[in-house]
């Protein structure tokens, strides 16, 4: 199959992740980002020496995104965290059960961080940037090393990936 057209990724993802985290941006605005994950996220994990954070294309597709992730990872088994964050649009919530305060933006403003419609108007570069921070402070690597963070992605996932670590070269908070 050829790249995805236009028109595809209008239409409501195929499935909603099922693991919410409660993101905070620094104005104070909160909200959840809903994620599909290798392991469970709200608890602190101590076997864990290496997250991989895998960004999703156009359509929005993160369990693909994280099968295919693990597929690829292969046998380094529970020393690997894969999350799959979901910048869910508003086409993907109409009818659907979501837990309330989960973000949604716009099909293409996730893409380049901008706020989401609703329930705040956190940006998706904030969203990113507190998962990573919650993630690397709930981990407690063995032997208090420091845990390894990679953030990739796909096509559209690729974008946002590079616009993302664009946005991270321009303020000097530490995550």
């Amino acid at each position: 199959m050829r790249a995805n057209q236009n028109e595809v990724q209008y239409q409501s993802a195929s499935s909603i992740a099922d693991q919410p985290v409660l993101v905070r941006d620094p104005g104070g605005h909160t909200g959840l980002l809903l994620c599909h994950a290798s392991g469970p996220l709200n608890c602190g994990r101590s076997d864990v020496e290496r997250v991989v954070v895998v960004v999703h294309g156009a359509l929005r597709d993160s369990d693909r995104y994280l099968a295919h992730a693990q597929a690829a990872a292969g046998a380094v088994g529970p020393a690997t965290l894969i999350v799959a964050p979901q910048f869910l649009a508003d086409v993907d919530i109409a009818g659907r059960d979501i837990p309330p305060g989960t973000l949604y933006w716009d099909v293409e403003s996730w893409k380049g961080g901008a706020a989401a419609i609703k329930p705040a108007p956190i940006s998706s570069f904030s969203a990113m940037d507190s998962l990573l921070l919650q993630l690397t402070q709930s981990i407690k690597s063995p032997g208090n090393r420091k845990v390894s963070v990679v953030v990739i992605g796909n096509s559209a996932g690729g974008q946002y990936v590079n616009r993302y670590a664009a946005e991270i070269g321009k303020h000097t908070s530490e995550l």
